[in-house]
């Protein structure tokens, strides 16, 4: 008899990998569409779903409801987070719940330095068995919103956030994490003040 046969022990198969720009914030400490500013010469959430692109099967834009109609995203392909609170983990579980079948590498709007040389490393370091592969920070934290979440990870976010921890970071603490040394840890810089953003235009 020829072929193989699947046993018990074989591992599962990795979950077709989307992308995810999580975008939906308020923006209300930057007094700006973080989505919007143009690091790159064109909006930082158009710029991020380009880079996303050469890895993922599949990338959208997570906004809020009120984000939804502004033209900055007319064009992108767009989520919309299916409540109005919640930060970024909403945007993800809602995501989830419109595409449960697959892994997120998710990117957080406000990382105007992110590369592809990084975006790269995280996908060659992805564990598909784990439930997520993230980066650690500098300082010691996992980095949650440069990740890639598999799909058994997020029903318990979704389960935190309903309880009122929406918390992505203390989610993937808690459970089985693969934990990557991000290659240039000035790339998790997170921009969310005018006098950041403005340092970083200045460059």
């Amino acid at each position: 008899m020829s072929g193989t046969t699947q046993t018990d022990d074989a591992p599962a198969p990795r979950a077709p990998l989307w992308g995810l720009v999580l975008a939906g914030g308020e923006s209300a400490r930057m007094g700006e569409d973080k989505g919007a500013i143009e690091y790159h010469r064109r909006p930082q959430a158009q710029y991020l779903l380009e880079l996303l692109s050469a890895h993922c099967d599949r990338c959208l834009v997570s906004v809020n409801a009120a984000q939804a109609s502004k033209p900055v995203y007319a064009l992108l392909p767009t989520i919309v987070d299916d409540t109005a609170k919640g930060g970024p983990a909403v945007g993800l579980v809602s995501a989830w719940r419109a595409h449960p079948d697959v892994a997120w590498l998710v990117a957080a709007v406000d990382l105007p330095l992110l590369d592809a040389a990084t975006l790269a490393a995280l996908v060659r370091g992805r564990d598909s068995q784990a439930f997520a592969t993230a980066f650690r920070r500098a300082e010691g934290p996992i980095e949650p919103l440069l990740a890639i979440w598999e799909p058994g990870s997020l029903a318990g976010l979704a389960a935190r956030v309903e309880a009122g921890d929406a918390s992505p970071r203390r989610c993937l603490e808690a459970v089985e994490t693969k934990v990557l040394d991000c290659p240039n840890p000035e790339i998790l810089l997170s921009v969310n003040l005018p006098a950041e953003r403005d340092r970083i235009l200045g460059r």
